[in-house]
């Protein structure tokens, strides 16, 4: 080997190193974001008028592998100097473990952002997992001892990959002479300094984004994430939904409220499918118009962007806006007789149903869903067992594809001698991964006889993109609400069709253009009088909506603009 090419090995060494654990933080985003991403820096923002394109070497739209974490500098110049420790044993441990945090630390961050559009709060996410998701797991039959041995295993192994490639590292660096570190150190320094400086001078806050930084730190987001929770104020709230409970509603009708599964704005800001959405809206709202329906529509802030649904029907029920699973566990321990929208109705004489689809119904589950079955009071809760689906399992949450399951209802269960009555569901078939669309069919009782996937059973849209498999499963469960308005719902009911959140991990699309919490809200009736209502209250006569509409509508109010429906409000 040439003098050159060990020169250039002995340099290469730190340089590699640094690059290579940088870039193991960043790749999940990079992952993420792959759609709109190029692999080296570039940027669709405007140069700075004065330092035209150095800007984008410190402010840019891209998740390139490129971008620079402050810890893992600071992190790179602590294991060069491992190397000359006469006893490295303990640094090369340390350094390990740290690692594996900011590691750890900044995947959960950023899967946190991929699925729920925000950044992530521990003290809640930690009840998350102990409560929510070995309910979710079981439900996928995955909640066992050999997934909890899987996990242990993968962050042992990952540990251990760590450390040895940390180990080789500083046997390298020992070869090393001191200049060469101390050169390497302070270039590395120098790097650190250039981009503080250069991010400080170029970042404009009223105009930029932080995740455009080119330089991130990763202990402020740690600290963020360990911020409590206020406690939930709902005083004013219990008083005012009480008192209604004294008034006789003026009108009775029955009433569907659909909460319609990743159903968001975004579908809207699609590239090839926004305009296939646009269409679709348009002739499902002409078959409703023919058949006498009014609609009107809005956009409505959901308490959350992406994923934990329970939370946005739960504000939509209550009146009260539930952000985190903090504040939901709070509500149903300590107000289980909250005078919510369910509670009122029954109130009112109506017989109210809950429809759930969501399969494996263990012993475990049915406890944890007693204490939201006390709270919620529905007087019936259809589950998964309650519908004898025979076709095909359309996805891993029971597969009941939703055309089946609102139609068995309505035949099967629905008791036509218990009026007026609200029913209440929340859909499974555009739930994500959205892998396999359900058939769209004129007759749902087919369903039963298809046993697997042909040209006329669904659709296998693996092969697709994720985006165009969104859509489908967005268009299927329009087409089949707009089926079942126009042939099940009678002519005086009220049908509500609302958006839960935001498709989990396609958020960044609104970026720039739209509010992220926007679902789109559409109401259904035939009463000329009531629909008027809400066209004087910034909702539009049609189901589509233009994303540069203003919004003012949240979700914990539509307990209110129900009331005001049913009351000429």
């Amino acid at each position: 080997m040439s003098k050159l090419s060990i020169r250039f090995f002995r340099w290469g060494i730190p340089i590699a190193l640094f690059f290579l654990f940088n870039g193991l933080l960043l790749f999940p985003e990079y992952v993420f974001k792959r759609s709109t991403t190029t692999f080296f820096p570039s940027s669709r923002l405007v140069s700075d008028p004065i330092i035209g394109d150095i800007k984008l070497l410190f402010i840019r739209d891209n998740a390139d592998l490129f971008r620079l974490i402050g810890e893992i500098i600071l992190w790179t110049l602590f294991v060069f100097w491992i190397s000359r420790w006469k006893k490295p044993k303990s640094g090369k441990l340390f350094a390990t473990l740290s690692y594996l945090i900011f590691l750890s630390y900044h995947w959960y961050y950023l899967v946190s952002f991929k699925l729920y559009g925000e950044p992530p709060n521990i003290l809640n996410d930690l009840v998350l997992v102990q409560e929510v998701l070995p309910l979710f797991l079981r439900e996928l039959g995955f909640f066992n001892i050999l997934t909890i041995i899987g996990v242990l295993l993968f962050f042992i192994l990952l540990f251990w990959g760590i450390y040895l490639v940390i180990r080789k590292t500083i046997q390298l660096l020992q070869d090393i002479s001191n200049k060469t570190l101390y050169i390497t150190s302070a270039g590395l320094g120098l790097l650190l300094l250039i981009w503080i400086v250069g991010v400080n001078w170029t970042y404009n806050a009223s105009k930029d984004r932080a995740s455009w930084k080119s330089l991130h730190w990763i202990t402020p987001e740690i600290k963020t994430s360990f911020s409590s929770t206020k406690s939930l104020d709902i005083k004013e709230a219990e008083k005012a939904y009480r008192s209604a409970f004294s008034k006789p509603m003026s009108r009775k009708p029955n009433i569907y409220l659909f909460f319609l599964e990743s159903y968001g704005s975004v579908v809207q800001l699609l590239k090839e499918e926004g305009p296939m959405y646009d269409s679709l809206m348009i002739n499902l709202e002409s078959q409703l118009r023919r058949a006498d329906w009014k609609v009107a529509s809005t956009y409505s802030l959901a308490p959350v962007i992406g994923g934990r649904s329970w939370l946005s029907f739960t504000s939509a029920l209550t009146g009260i806006d539930i952000s985190n699973h903090l504040y939901f566990n709070e509500l149903l321990s300590t107000q289980y007789n909250f005078p919510h929208l369910v509670r009122y109705l029954n109130h009112q004489g109506y017989h109210t149903y809950r429809m759930k689809t969501m399969s494996n119904q263990k012993q475990s589950t049915a406890i944890s869903y007693a204490l939201t079955d006390r709270f919620y009071a529905f007087d019936q809760w259809i589950k998964y067992d309650d519908i004898p689906y025979q076709g095909f399992k359309y996805d891993m949450l029971g597969g009941i594809p939703d055309q089946y399951a609102i139609n068995y209802f309505e035949e099967h269960i629905l008791d036509d001698d218990k009026q007026p009555f609200f029913f209440f569901s929340i859909n499974m078939s555009s739930h994500a991964p959205w892998t396999t669309i359900p058939p769209f069919l004129e007759n749902w009782r087919l369903l039963d006889s298809m046993q697997k996937l042909n040209a006329l059973d669904g659709t296998a849209e693996k092969s697709l993109d994720e985006s165009m498999r969104y859509y489908l499963s967005i268009e299927y469960v329009l087409k089949v609400m707009v089926q079942f308005i126009l042939n099940k719902v009678d002519d005086e009911a009220l049908v509500i069709l609302v958006g839960d959140h935001q498709p989990p991990g396609m958020t960044f699309l609104c970026e720039g253009i739209m509010n992220e919490f926007a679902v789109p809200l559409h109401i259904i009736s035939k009463n000329q009088q009531m629909m008027e209502g809400l066209l004087q209250n910034s909702f539009a006569p049609s189901l589509l909506l233009q994303p540069e509409r203003s919004i003012s509508m949240r979700h914990l109010e539509i307990y209110d603009l129900i009331l005001k429906m049913m009351n000429d409000g």
